[in-house]
């Protein structure tokens, strides 16, 4: 079904806007559209055909708002259509008016080019099309007549007319946060000659209009005696209406068991509630009219007016149109004795205009008008006088007795929960982060952050320990605790290298599987296809490389390859000191390996993921490794994420409307969005947070070794470099460190410390502490500086010592000797 034509045309016929979208209708479809509907037979006719056209149209403001199209369409459809145009039109603009729409014509043509493509009709929200109008409305400026109504002479209106029916919902100068409800009900009463009721029904509306920001949810209360359609055990007093529309996204559940009309709030203005009364309501005016031809060109109309209303109430603004013959030349008026009321015969209406300016409950007023006719009146003045109708106002009071208990909007309980749940998240992963990374450092390890670490990393031990002991026994739970953990902690083992090789494994099979036949997309070429296959291959070189590397060895044979590498600073290296198991003085910047039970050269630290060491000979190798699983899982990740924003683009899902499993319908945002691809696409979108997830860890393993390049400083060496500052700082406190032996200083700074099991190690350990000891004390009694930065040669020369090895390619100059 589709739409060939819409435009709008005044009351005179004169074009507004027109837009044509199939071009299958000729010109002159607008000139034919006005004469058929200004004929008697087309007066009230909303849908006609005529040459093969069919016409749709609603009349708004004294304008036509008009579809046309060749094919057989629902006019139900298309009628709902062009009511919500002009609505949306009114959200816009502020005002449904000519004068509006001609000073807004680009801002409403961007609107009619978002609801109809090619003549279909799209979506008609306006809190959708908010996003995608940019234009501001031009705002208009309330209008002022020279010539009074009557309205504006004698009306006394007890309630002040709100600017928020002139305001749009986006632009504008108004910017404030506001929601206005309105309670609207109309009367059509068919009085008898004798002010008998032969029929009455109440139409009513509750209206909502928002201007409040974001996804706020509304709840709007009646009353609780409210029955909808006949129901024989509904309470004494009750209201009682015949029938009951509501808005799409109320909550029916709710409004059933309370009366609560539940949704969220709308931007612009809609219609929350539609409902019919025509039983058990007062009436709260009767119209007695009277009519006596005096003459063949003379007519006396008599219509008295009853307020039913209880004395306390008092109606204002009181307007009742009298129609009189079409052939009227003069009118005279004449009111009751004490009244103060007002008229205005409206010649082009051929209608009388009674104006009351109070009107108190139980009080009659009297209007005699004599008609004075151009031609004999020999017709019959039933069809000429009547029917007469009335407008009012009446402060705090409606017919049906309806009312709006109470107006509550909060933010939805299901955005509240998701986003305390996602705050509690992101706190938990924060402070976690945090503890680890921050846990083991000076600032921290004595403090509450420092017992966290501790507690977390001695937690899965504790729960072992336990485990093993209920299953097997105490001493059997300890016996298999140490050997797993000499294992696993003392041994060169492949675990690690099966879980990244498995990890890594997992994750292109499941890319092959899901995102990888979305290859090519709107935001991804073909292409892709085999340079992600390329990148995955040479990740898979580099670290074969890298494990599989020399690190840098130190054997019998090869220690004079590298005794010349690098130069003793007699601190954290101290000449002439041998390796006992591997029985050769160790070169500078050496250590001996638990795990490979090797001396290595520039020893940093064992990779258990490479089940290597990493030292001067394959570093480069380490970090090559880092940087490309890197910059393999950026590569991933720009894959997946545009990957899914083609899926969310190729199905139309941000223009689309969502149904909730209690078949409310809610429009498309960023959270409905987000859910409907979390659960269709949870796997793709579980492997992006994953690898963004490994992302963040590995930049930051490797930040960290980039700063080591900076300061041409191991792993091993931060750990020896941080303790020669702590002594050093002991010392510089100590007056009287001429008078103190080695022997004394070490005995005091290190009594309280733990002896270990490994006896050789802490032999070792202590000779190399009494050196360094005597060291730093023989420069803090020459008052000298040590040199903690004794092989940082500035960040290129330490880059270039990281490519180009001294022991491959020449040995290392320092920058500064030891003094």
């Amino acid at each position: 079904m589709s739409v060939s034509q819409l435009f709008v045309l005044s009351s005179r016929g004169d074009r507004v806007i027109a837009r044509d979208y199939r071009t299958d209708i000729g010109r002159g479809s607008e000139e034919i559209f006005f004469r058929y509907v200004k004929s008697v037979k087309a007066e009230h006719v909303p849908v006609f055909e005529v040459q093969g056209i069919q016409f749709v149209y609603v009349k708004r403001n004294n304008l036509y708002f008009v579809l046309t199209t060749r094919h057989n369409a629902s006019p139900i459809t298309l009628l709902d259509f062009l009511t919500r145009t002009t609505n949306l039109i009114r959200d816009f603009c502020g005002v449904l008016s000519e004068e509006s729409i001609r000073k807004n014509f680009i801002l409403i043509y961007e609107i009619l080019d978002e609801i109809l493509d090619n003549g279909y009709i799209q979506d008609t929200e306006t809190k959708m099309l908010k996003n995608y109008i940019n234009n501001e409305p031009a705002e208009l400026e309330q209008a002022t007549s020279l010539m009074p109504k009557i309205s504006e002479l004698f009306m006394e209106q007890k309630t002040v007319a709100s600017q928020a029916s002139r305001r749009p919902v986006q632009g504008g100068s108004n910017k404030k946060s506001e929601i206005f409800v309105d309670l609207l009900e109309k009367i059509n009463v068919v009085f008898s000659a004798t002010g008998a009721i032969l029929q009455s029904e109440i139409l009513g509306s509750l209206i909502v209009k928002s201007y409040v920001p974001g996804d706020p949810h509304l709840s709007i209360g009646l009353n609780e005696n409210l029955v909808i359609g006949e129901n024989e055990n509904r309470p004494y007093g009750a209201i009682t209406m015949d029938s009951a529309n509501f808005h799409e996204s109320v909550d029916l559940e709710q409004f059933e068991l309370n009366k609560v009309l539940s949704l969220n709030a709308i931007d612009g203005e809609a219609t929350v509630m539609n409902y019919k009364i025509s039983k058990e309501y007062n009436v709260p005016f009767r119209i007695v009219p009277y009519v006596v031809k005096e003459s063949q060109f003379k007519v006396k109309i008599t219509v008295t007016l009853r307020n039913d209303l209880p004395t306390s109430k008092l109606a204002t603004g009181v307007i009742v149109r009298i129609p009189i013959p079409k052939d009227t030349t003069s009118t005279s008026v004449e009111f009751g004795v004490g009244q103060q009321n007002n008229y205005e015969y409206c010649q082009p209406e051929q209608a009388v205009l009674w104006g009351i300016k109070k009107f108190t409950g139980g009080v009659e007023q009297v209007i005699k008008i004599t008609v004075v006719t151009s031609g004999a009146i020999n017709y019959d003045l039933s069809s000429q006088i009547g029917p007469i109708s009335m407008k009012f106002e009446i402060p705090m009071y409606n017919c049906s007795g309806l009312e709006v208990k109470f107006l509550k909007l909060s933010q939805s309980q299901t955005s509240k929960k998701e986003e305390l749940l996602l705050y509690f998240y992101a706190a938990v992963a924060g402070i976690l982060l945090y503890t680890l990374l921050m846990g083991p450092t000076e600032y921290h390890k004595n403090g509450i952050v420092g017992w966290f670490y501790r507690f977390l990393l001695n937690l899965p031990k504790v729960l072992f320990t336990t485990c093993c002991g209920t299953c097997f026994g105490k001493e059997k739970g300890l016996d298999l605790l140490k050997n797993l953990e000499h294992y696993f902690l003392y041994t060169k083992h492949p675990l690690l290298q099966i879980v990244y090789l498995g990890l890594l494994s997992i994750n292109v099979a499941l890319y092959i599987f899901t995102i990888f036949k979305t290859i090519p997309n709107i935001y991804i070429p073909v292409y892709h296809r085999y340079t992600g296959m390329v990148a995955l291959v040479l990740t898979y070189i580099i670290y074969l490389k890298a494990c599989f590397s020399n690190p840098g060895f130190i054997t019998k044979d090869t220690v004079k390859k590298f005794e010349k590498s690098f130069e003793y600073d007699e601190m954290m290296y101290i000449s002439n000191r041998k390796c006992e198991t591997c029985e050769i003085i160790k070169p500078a910047r050496s250590k001996h390996s638990i795990l490979s039970k090797k001396c290595v050269s520039k020893f940093d630290h064992f990779c258990g993921w490479l089940n290597n060491d990493v030292g001067e000979l394959n570093y480069r190798y380490f970090h090559a490794f880092l940087i490309s699983n890197f910059l393999l899982i950026i590569y991933a990740a720009y894959i997946y994420i545009f990957s899914l924003l083609s899926i969310i683009e190729e199905e139309n899902l941000w223009n689309s409307t969502f149904v909730t499993p209690q078949g409310q319908k809610i429009q498309a945002n960023t959270r409905i969005v987000l859910t409907y691809m979390l659960s269709r696409y949870i796997l793709p979108i579980g492997q992006l947070f994953f690898i963004c997830a490994c992302g963040l860890m590995i930049f930051g393993f490797w930040f960290y070794h980039v700063y080591l390049i900076w300061s041409n400083t191991t792993t091993n060496e931060t750990f020896k470099k941080n303790e020669m500052k702590q002594l050093w700082k002991i010392i510089k406190l100590k007056k009287d460190i001429k008078k103190l032996s080695v022997n004394e200083l070490y005995d005091e700074i290190y009594e309280q410390e733990e002896e270990t099991n490994n006896k050789k190690a802490e032999k070792k350990r202590k000779e190399w502490k009494l050196q360094l000891l005597e060291n730093l004390m023989t420069k803090a009694k020459n008052n000298e500086e040590p040199n903690f930065d004794f092989y940082n040669k500035g960040f290129l020369q330490n880059v270039k010592e990281v490519i180009f090895p001294p022991s491959l390619y020449g040995s290392a100059t320092t920058k500064r000797k030891f003094l």
